[in-house]
């Protein structure tokens, strides 16, 4: 799903290199240690210009809990700012949130930065707490830094919180015979992953960041990730026929696998196509 913002700019998922975006990560990031820390972790949202060009983004992650995911970072270049692209970006961001399901958005920033405290808040976020001396170089940032005479020492998170909905609920949709026909699965796919030595958490983070692609494949009928030992992943969906699965095949989420399986993957993934007996969907 893509939309064309107020700003003029469409708005949209990135499925290419992060490297391609480190400039844009830089401007909302004063720590190389840091960005690199972070920078291929969750999903990406980009703000394109009308040539095509990359002028914002904001990057999603997830916490250390299932219904809250973070905005770790999101920037706009200079000669697009002020036009509304931060906006629609989180704007998106919230909505492709709330559509999965997500309780809580939280996003963290330097407290010395008043018009990015202005900016959450006009967003609809409110300050849930401060860490101080966030931003030293015992944390991997420069000294002596500071926003417009103030100096960046602390942090404040914020929040906003989202009403769960159910999508059937929220269309007027009612357990009918054309929800049901909708809802029926014949095909699936298992799909096991072996962790590489030290990116287990990485793995998990990077599927975890998937959800938000199978969203957008209507043929995608149930999909899970699901981990069965310390390195040991797995993916299993079903789909309503053959067409379903090879779309799925084709998709965002195996592109970005085979992307980044020789940086995660101990070993090639074991695809396994199978037929649907039974099952029990919403």
């Amino acid at each position: 799903m893509s939309g064309v913002a107020d700003s003029g700019c469409t708005i949209k998922w990135h499925h290419g290199p992060r490297a391609e975006l480190r400039d844009l990560f830089e401007l909302a990031e004063d720590s190389r240690e840091q960005l690199d820390g972070y920078i291929d972790l969750g999903q990406v949202i980009v703000a394109l210009d009308a040539t095509g060009e990359i002028v914002g983004h904001l990057q999603l992650i997830p916490t250390s809990r299932d219904d809250v995911t973070e905005i770790k970072s999101l920037a706009v270049r200079e000669g697009f700012r002020r036009r509304g692209v931060g906006r629609q970006l989180v704007e998106r961001a919230v909505a492709e949130c709330r559509g999965n399901q997500v309780g809580e958005v939280t996003v963290a920033t330097a407290a010395a930065d008043i018009d990015n405290l202005r900016f959450y808040q006009r967003c609809g976020f409110r300050p849930e707490s401060v860490v101080q001396d966030a931003f030293t170089p015992a944390t991997g940032y420069p000294p002596h830094l500071s926003v417009d005479g103030i100096p960046v020492r602390d942090s404040i998170r914020f929040t906003i919180a989202l009403e769960a909905r159910s999508a059937h609920t929220s269309l007027g949709h009612n357990d009918t015979n054309e929800t049901r026909s909708r809802h029926m699965v014949t095909k699936g796919l298992i799909v096991r992953l072996e962790a590489k030595a030290g990116r287990e958490d990485d793995l998990a983070a990077f599927l975890h960041g998937a959800l938000p692609l199978v969203q957008e494949e209507p043929q995608t009928v149930a999909w899970f990730a699901v981990r069965s030992a310390a390195s040991s992943f797995a993916i299993v969906d079903v789909f309503p026929d053959d067409e379903g699965r090879q779309a799925h095949l084709d998709g965002a989420v195996a592109a970005a696998l085979v992307e980044r399986a020789n940086e995660l993957l101990a070993e090639s993934p074991a695809i396994e196509h199978v037929d649907v007996l039974a099952a029990k969907l919403p």
